[in-house]
């Protein structure tokens, strides 16, 4: 079990000892800084966002091997940099949903960070709240404005889903025979 906090880092659960050890990165201040989502790359190695940034982690030494910078620059409409949602693909690229700033692809054996975003008229906050595999390569995304969305990577594009009338999308799942499951914020 992995427990990431908004302000005492990350938490896993010791199947030996019954006991949560923490491992935290410092902000300047010297107070621990926030893990929003938590993966794994297929070498076993954690990958943890925090700020803006991805982190690959080794959690038996404790020590960050690496960290690169997905959000470059200030989110829009004020908003702090923040990784919303993350979702491992099966090539070892990390994908990042954020607030404002849609969806980000993370190659972790390169470094390089692509940007895809949408935007519906006037409301277009391109927000990626909930990531989930699709088929084939494609992404299902949660946006709290435009409601359930498939991506496809092939192409850098969007298809919204209209077979659920809500445009306030919190979550996305596949469950193990490959259904997607969808929550909105209208019941």
């Amino acid at each position: 079990v992995w427990i990431s906090t908004g302000d005492g880092g990350l938490y896993w659960l010791s199947q030996k000892s019954s006991r949560f050890p923490n491992f935290s990165l410092q902000r300047t201040d010297g107070s621990p800084a926030f893990f929003s989502t938590i993966d794994r790359s297929r070498d076993g190695m954690l990958w943890c966002s925090s700020g803006g940034r991805v982190y690959k982690i080794d959690i038996s030494r404790r020590a960050v091997l690496r960290r690169i910078d997905v959000q470059v620059g200030s989110s829009p409409r004020g908003r702090p940099e923040f990784i919303d949602a993350a979702l491992m693909d099966e090539h070892d690229n990390l994908w990042c949903g954020t607030w404002g700033q849609g969806l980000f692809k993370v190659n972790l054996a390169t470094g390089r960070v692509d940007n895809y975003r949408y935007e519906k008229g006037v409301v277009g906050y391109s927000i990626a709240r909930s990531l989930a595999r699709g088929s084939g390569d494609t992404i299902w995304t949660a946006s709290y404005y435009d409601g359930f969305m498939q991506f496809d990577p092939s192409t850098g594009s969007f298809l919204r889903y209209n077979g659920i009338r809500t445009e306030s999308a919190w979550h996305v799942m596949r469950d193990r025979q490959g259904r997607i499951w969808a929550g909105d914020d209208l019941n």
